[in-house]
């Protein structure tokens, strides 16, 4: 915290952060129960877990504050004279590194008399929505007795941090893309997810995989223990979500920079509610002039037994379009392709299509990504390279 040049004012300035208490855990005591100081420490198995029937209060203004928290503050201006005080305002600002927020300000409609030891109260809410430095500023103006204004103000700086760490994996499927999210908890206590939430581009429907964490009255506490997400300071969870294209044809569908938006939702031990959003890029090569859509996957992919795959490559340029494919075997060690790996096809005319069939050899069990493709123009000799078609899981038949 800190103040302007020292000045002697009838007025005081106070700030107070409110946010819920935690339990309080009293060092471990093992003992005999009779042995137990007083009621308080009575309890059943207390002595193992250390919990006592107490509630710890803030210790300080600042603390830990996540982004998508709420951040609340008790902002009080008192008359500690033995005068009345006239035309009394406040004004609470939030500053971050980008932008500046008014949280309160009376200024246009100030308290005209402030008796000796009243007070100006203001409770202020504000969800943190940037991580990095955040100053609270507080200011406090009100007239002397010959008309002159005067004003002083006060700082109060804390840090917002990240409450997760979310590690993204994006796969290509048949029509669309598999998304894996690792949640681990950056926090040093635990927290309830309440909901994780993916809203996917107008191009995309999403499909989620996620046990459902909504409240059933028929149990108790309205939560079912067995789809509960509960996180210890540290834990990891992971989510599961399918995009799938609206219309593949649709062209526009590919240049979208992201996939959407993902929403985390949680609650503290104490119910105090945050909330974090993230958008999600698309890091998939885009290929504005020539798409490629896989069209046919069997549904069982077995090890060391040949199957068929099929895709569609469309001709979004200007130009009709004489491909030759060429697949890198040093590229698809896992997933061998049968046959040629260097053939050509017919021309693409503007906006038209061909569907490609190979096959393929599957040599290590597990995900496997079938990668090493590059289609050439031969008229031109312009080069598209697909880095990744397809994720495919390949299992192992049993005896």
């Amino acid at each position: 915290m800190s103040e302007d040049k020292k000045e002697d004012h009838p007025l005081s300035l106070k700030v107070m952060r409110l946010s819920k208490p935690q339990i309080s855990i009293e060092p471990q005591v093992v003992c005999e129960k009779s042995e137990l100081p007083g009621p308080v420490l009575a309890g059943d198995q207390v002595e193992a877990f250390g919990v006592s029937e107490f509630l710890a209060l803030p210790s300080d203004f600042v603390g830990d504050i996540w982004m998508g928290e709420k951040f609340r503050c008790y902002v009080s201006v008192n008359n500690d004279s033995d005068k009345i005080v006239h035309f009394v305002s406040l004004k609470a600002e939030l500053q971050t590194g980008s932008r500046r927020f008014t949280l309160f300000d009376n200024s246009k409609d100030p308290i005209a008399e402030l008796f000796p030891g009243k007070n100006l109260d203001q409770i202020i809410t504000h969800t943190v929505s940037e991580r990095g430095t955040h100053i609270l500023v507080c200011l406090a103006s009100y007239s002397i007795p010959t008309g002159e204004k005067k004003l002083f103000r006060k700082f109060f700086k804390f840090q917002v941090s990240y409450p997760f760490t979310v590690d993204k994996a994006i796969f290509s499927t048949q029509n669309g893309f598999a998304l894996s999210l690792d949640l681990c908890n950056r926090t040093p206590i635990s927290i309830f997810i309440e909901s994780v939430s993916l809203n996917p581009e107008p191009g995309f429907r999403v499909i989620d995989f996620n046990p459902s964490q909504s409240i059933d009255q028929n149990l108790p506490l309205g939560l079912d223990p067995n789809l509960l997400c509960f996180l210890k300071a540290g834990s990891v969870r992971q989510f599961l979500f399918k995009l799938e294209y609206k219309d593949v044809e649709d062209p526009m569908v590919r240049t979208y920079s992201r996939l959407g938006e993902l929403t985390l939702v949680w609650r503290s031990s104490m119910g105090e509610e945050g909330s974090y959003a993230e958008q999600i890029p698309q890091n998939i090569t885009l290929k504005s002039e020539l798409c490629l859509l896989v069209t046919d996957v069997p549904s069982s992919i077995y090890l060391e037994e040949p199957f068929n795959l099929s895709f569609k490559l469309i001709n979004r340029g200007k130009t009709p379009f004489t491909p030759r494919l060429c697949f890198d075997q040093s590229l698809t060690s896992k997933l061998k392709v049968v046959g040629l790996s260097n053939q050509s096809l017919k021309e693409i005319s503007v906006g038209g299509s061909v569907t490609v069939r190979i096959c393929v050899f599957a040599v290590y069990p597990g995900l496997q990504d079938l990668t090493g493709l590059t289609i050439i123009d031969t008229k031109t000799e312009r080069s598209f390279r697909f880095d990744r078609l397809i994720t495919l899981l390949v299992e192992q038949r049993s005896n």
